[in-house]
């Protein structure tokens, strides 16, 4: 079980350490599935990916990629990919 930001493109524009790998746990040999984090005015901050383990079968770990970005980044919204879609969590 786990998750990774693939790309941060929040540091990325103000030329900073950029967040990319940061993560929990482990997705290797796991499916997984895109996400993306969004801040209150709707802006792209992170894209990444997590094991769908923990989307199925371990509702409070869904939300972990947010956790980790509300308090320093000032996101809000969670989205998924499913079905080609971009559903809100």
């Amino acid at each position: 079980m786990g998750w990774k930001i693939t790309k941060d493109h929040i540091n990325r524009k103000c030329g900073e350490k950029t967040m990319e790998g940061k993560g929990y746990g482990t997705i290797k040999d796991r499916p997984t599935v895109p996400f993306r984090l969004h801040d209150d005015d709707g802006e792209l901050c992170f894209e990444g990916i997590i094991a769908t383990d923990w989307l199925e079968g371990f509702a409070d770990y869904a939300f972990a990629p947010l956790d980790w970005a509300q308090s320093d980044y000032g996101c809000t919204e969670m989205k998924y990919k499913q079905n080609g879609k971009w559903e809100t969590l």
